[in-house]
Order: structure tokens, then sequence, then C-alpha cells
């Protein structure tokens, strides 16, 4: 009989972390699709937070950061969420394998390949496609429909009929939970020094005026307290990257953009119901002249667009305010971790005016 693989890790703290394509290799006989069971007599709605009876072993593929530093006493496949899952619902989970988040989508390309996969898989889309061709993953209709939390449930059915032909096969049947990049998970925020704020005694800037006086201030009164003129006031995308683009740009200057009502590359609809395309409209003149100021005045980073890694810079300590989506926090934690100086950075809702709707929108999805 041919095996295929099914879900055995059914904590709801685990569904809503993680993407799942399928998990715990199996036969008939295999003790654990008894383990998932229903124990008798629980509700329900109990079902996520209960502990199974007999151990349900889980094997993984782990992703994991160079520079990340794990405590004492801990390990990456013992630590305190492996600890939990163990205690609290007697799940054990194993590594098969640990590849550096860098070298992760080759290794679980090779997985694939061999037919070796892990029981529990965070996979990108094309991997997912190859996971359902070759039958390799299982329907999750009704563990989804058990141990899924209402919030999981309602993010997936907000995704709508073109998310769920994405996730279900030929028959309607769900193969995998995604996790779609959002554009509001790709959108820009102002990232500022707050300990170069505090060394000059000013503000987070809400204006545009506001930031273009700190950023001076950032450039020219040696925020950092080395004596040399080595900082960069507003940091830019590098020579890969763009000044304004469609979802994902980090360190791209779109609120910049946003916040003058320019919205480059994007076609919009207005209150009257008119159709017109972003790049030509007046306000973006008005945003690339604003922004040429900054950039004549030394303010923006000289070497804006010719960079090969705008990264090096902020890793470097020597940049007061960059534009990146919430989850830019997490390049200045790994820096931190590898124990680089890299400034308290703290987010800050860049101010925007009157939105029009975008007609055109990007959904990327991870399954």
């Amino acid at each position: 009989m041919k095996q295929k693989q099914i879900i055995a890790l059914v904590s709801a703290t685990a569904l809503a972390a993680t993407a799942l394509a399928g998990c715990g290799k199996t036969s008939e006989e295999n003790p654990q699709t008894t383990a998932v069971k229903e124990a008798e007599g629980t509700a329900k709605e109990d079902l996520p937070f209960s502990k199974y009876a007999e151990t349900v072993t889980v094997h993984l593929g782990g992703s994991m950061n160079p520079n990340a530093k794990i405590p004492d006493g801990m390990s990456y496949e013992d630590n305190s969420y492996t600890r939990l899952l163990k205690e609290d619902f007697n799940i054990e989970v194993v590594y098969d394998w640990v590849a550096s988040s860098s070298d992760f989508d080759e290794k679980m390309n090779l997985c694939i390949g061999s037919g070796a996969i892990p029981d529990l898989m965070n996979v990108n889309a094309a991997q997912y496609r190859a996971l359902l061709k070759y039958d390799m993953i299982q329907p999750l209709d009704q563990y989804f429909e058990d141990y899924a939390s209402d919030t999981l449930k309602g993010y997936v059915e907000s995704g709508g009929d073109e998310l769920q032909k994405c996730i279900t096969n030929d028959k309607g049947e769900m193969m995998a939970i995604p996790a779609p990049s959002m554009m509001v998970g790709e959108i820009n925020e102002m990232w500022i020094r707050q300990d170069w704020l505090d060394n000059l005694g000013l503000e987070v800037p809400r204006t545009w005026d506001e930031m273009a006086a700190v950023a001076e201030a950032f450039v020219t009164q040696d925020p950092d307290g080395n004596g040399e003129a080595d900082t960069i006031g507003i940091l830019g995308p590098g020579n890969s990257d763009h000044m304004n683009a469609i979802g994902n740009n980090q360190y791209g200057l779109d609120p910049l953009f946003s916040s003058l009502q320019s919205y480059p590359q994007y076609w919009l609809q207005d209150e009257d119901g008119t159709v017109k395309y972003g790049s030509i409209q007046p306000e973006t003149r008005t945003a690339l002249e604003k922004i040429q100021k900054l950039y004549t005045d030394k303010l923006i980073d000289p070497e804006m667009l010719v960079r090969n890694d705008s990264k090096e810079p902020l890793l470097a300590g020597k940049v007061g305010i960059f534009f990146g989506p919430w989850w830019s926090g997490y390049t200045v934690a790994d820096a931190t971790l590898a124990e680089k100086q890299t400034g308290e950075h703290t987010l800050h809702h860049w101010p925007r005016m009157e939105t029009i709707i975008p007609i055109c929108q990007i959904l990327q999805v991870n399954m």
C-alpha cells in the first residue's frame, strides 16, 4: 500500500504558527492514527488543548538563523517550545534535520525529490504543487475543522475563492494551511534610532518637515558621538531594489510617496470611479521633487540605488531612519544577537493622507 503523509500535530498553537502541508507517515496500522482521534467524552471545543493519552511523535525539518543564540541548557531540538508540547499535549517533536535559513528551501527540495519528507512542513508554492502532483500529502479537512482556532479559520476564509483554489485539490479537499504574504505585511513604516533622538533631544517626527529636520540632525550633529561625520539620515534602497514598488520593497521610500498621496505603479480608482495610473499623476511629480531635495541636501543616503546591500550601513549602526515592514525588526534583532552594534530602532507609523482605492493588488501564497 502506498504510504502518504497525514496530519498528526493538532495543537491550535502550532496550527496558528506555521503553514502545514501534511505530516506523520502512516499506514493502516499506524498507532498515531488512533492517537489523534477524539478522546471519548472530550468536547469538540476542548480538542485543540487536550493532552493525548499516547505520545504523538512529529518529525520536522528545521530552519535555523545562523546568528541565533540559544539559551544555555537548550537546543534547537530541546527548548521551551518543544518541552511545552511534550508536557501539555504529549507531543514529541523530533527534528530529522536542521538547515540554515538560507539553505532551507534547497534541503526541502531534496527531501521532496527523494520522498523522505518531514511530517510537518513549511513549503513555498512550487514545493506545495510538487507535493500535490506526486500525491505525497493527505486532505486536512477534518483535522482543520476539529483543531484550528476560530481566528485561523477566519484568516483562511478571508482569502475567498481564490485562496481556496490554491489550497484545495481538484476534488475540493483542503490540502494545506496557507501562509499568505498579504500586502499589509509588506507595507513599509518608519524605523528610527530612538537612542539618537534621545542623544540630540529630539522628538519622533510626525510631518515631512519634521522628518527632514531630524534627518539633517542625524547627518550633521554626530548622533553616535564618535566624532566622525559618518552617519546616514535616511537609508534608501540598494541597486537591486526600487524607490517605490508593488509589494515587498524593504528600504524603499514608499511611505514618502504615499504620504503625498502618490502611488507609482498602481492603477487607482478615485472616489468618482475614475481609473488612473499612479505613476503619471501630479502627486507623484510632487513626491519626486521633494525626495530629490532630500537627496540633494544629503539627507538620504548618497549611495542610494548604488549600494549592493542596504543592510550593510544599517547593521553597522550608521543609519538614523529607514523604511521597512513590521518584520524589519528581525533584521536589527538578528544583528543584535550576533553582537553587532545596530542601535535602538523603534517603529513608528508614518502619516498618510486619505487613501485612494488600489484596484491592482497582489497575493503571494506560501504553502
